[in-house]
């Protein structure tokens, strides 16, 4: 009886019937969703489940607990001021032991944060007070706005062409090719930005080689911008192939009707071939695109001047002058021109501000020179037309002049030094320059040789 009540009490461990096991039997479904690391993708007759709101949404997912999802996931800060910024408070033991270390709430949180979200704003207001600036053609100021930017922005191709460009209205051509090289070179998907005006430092700085490599570049480039055939365009005209350098020209006009560049530059072809009428058109014709295009209004004061109509020329002059003060070359040709109108005192009063610029002081220094030995003050023109000689020694005019201003002063033998100097700088002997200065040689023989007799006489 023991027995029995010991079996009666202990489980019975029963088989479970056929039926039964084959009702348990996995299907291949549910034993991959096993296997499965995501458990969601159990079985695709799942009962459909509806959202609150009564619409039709498919089953929820189930994530192992490891895992991290979309939603949850929250940016990690950089720094530890931001992490102690994105708290929602900060405990009172950071607060009384390190009041500076800053937290949401407190002042200096506040100050980084409002710092923070106007440093974009700060940024683009620089740049956009260097780009008024150089619309203005203040270009000491808009140098100064680049400088104030990041080194890093400071190397972006829309910094470089404008600090380039500012040069270039400056006159200091071989920092303005200098700074276009370097943004040609870095930034080659902004091929076009101010490449028209460094090919036209390129002429004036007299470099052929360098302008003809670049001419190829931009033909390789694109041939569908006007920035492509003015450059090509100035590569012909520093080769004296002025027929050429017009047809380029005349392309870029025909790409884009509105590049008053273009026009400019043709008008400059022009007036190089003594074609005087069709530069004056094609001046016309780009300050009726762009009033503010200074270098049409130079242009046709340039081409007055050679027609010796001086009025006319003084006023082309004034008006580049008013639209870009800076420019040291607009200068001294309006004080050419008022050189030329018997207005002396005004020329001075332009050649000496044109003459503290760096870039443009030899011809300021000249003309200076000039209107000195002019008004008989004959020392003075001595020692600008020094500096003048200095600045560019190989000029026959500037030994010419100071051949005369010595022998306003009276020492003949340096007047014949300088020109007997120039003579042999002036280069061919049929030009009217070397006629002029023989002329100026015998002049000083017959006066020399005068003060000489008038000596023995006495």
């Amino acid at each position: 009886q023991r027995q029995r009540q010991r079996q009666r009490q202990q489980p019975q461990l029963s088989s479970p019937p056929p039926s039964a096991l084959a009702s348990q039997r996995t299907s291949p479904v549910q034993l991959l969703s096993r296997l499965s690391p995501r458990h969601w993708l159990s079985s695709p007759r799942r009962s459909p489940v509806r959202s609150p709101l009564g619409v039709r949404s498919s089953p929820p997912r189930l994530e192992p607990k490891n895992s991290i999802s979309l939603g949850s996931m929250t940016p990690l800060p950089r720094r530890r001021e931001e992490t102690m910024l994105a708290s929602p408070a900060c405990s009172s033991r950071h607060r009384d032991s390190d009041p500076a270390s800053g937290c949401s709430e407190s002042a200096e949180g506040l100050t980084a944060r409002r710092h923070e979200r106007t440093t974009l704003t700060g940024l683009l207001r620089m740049l956009g007070e260097a780009v008024r600036a150089l619309h203005a053609f203040s270009c000491t100021e808009a140098l100064a706005a680049i400088g104030e930017l990041p080194t890093r922005l400071q190397a972006t191709p829309t910094a470089q062409s404008l600090a380039a460009r500012c040069h270039f209205e400056l006159a200091d051509y071989a920092r303005a090719a200098e700074l276009y090289a370097e943004s040609c070179e870095a930034h080659k998907q902004h091929r076009a930005i101010g490449l028209e005006y460094y090919s036209t430092a390129l002429w004036h700085l007299q470099e052929s080689v360098k302008l003809g490599v670049l001419a190829q570049r931009v033909l390789e480039w694109d041939r569908l911008l006007p920035q492509t055939w003015c450059i090509v365009g100035n590569c012909f005209s520093l080769q004296r192939e002025h027929e050429q350098a017009i047809r380029c020209f005349r392309r870029a006009v025909q790409i884009s009707p509105s590049f008053a560049y273009a026009y400019t530059l043709m008008a400059h072809e022009y007036t190089a071939t003594e074609k005087y009428d069709k530069a004056i058109q094609m001046y016309e014709r780009a300050i009726a695109v762009d009033c503010r295009h200074y270098n049409a209004w130079f242009g046709l004061g340039d081409v007055y001047y050679r027609q010796e109509e001086y009025q006319n020329a003084r006023y082309h002059f004034q008006k580049a002058v008013e639209i870009n003060r800076g420019n040291a070359v607009l200068r001294t040709h309006l004080g050419m021109a008022w050189q030329s109108l018997q207005d002396p005192e005004r020329a001075l009063e332009l050649f000496a501000s044109a003459e503290g610029s760096q870039h443009c002081s030899a011809l300021a220094s000249f003309h200076k020179g000039c209107v000195l030995e002019t008004l008989g003050r004959h020392g003075e023109a001595v020692k600008v037309l020094q500096c003048a000689q200095r600045l560019a020694p190989r000029e026959p005019c500037v030994h010419f002049q100071l051949g005369r201003a010595h022998k306003g002063c009276g020492d003949e033998r340096r007047a014949l030094l300088h020109f007997t100097m120039a003579m042999d700088l002036c280069g061919a002997k049929d030009s009217k320059d070397h006629q002029m200065l023989v002329a100026a040689q015998a002049e000083l023989a017959r006066a020399s040789a005068s003060t000489a007799r008038v000596a023995q006489g006495h």
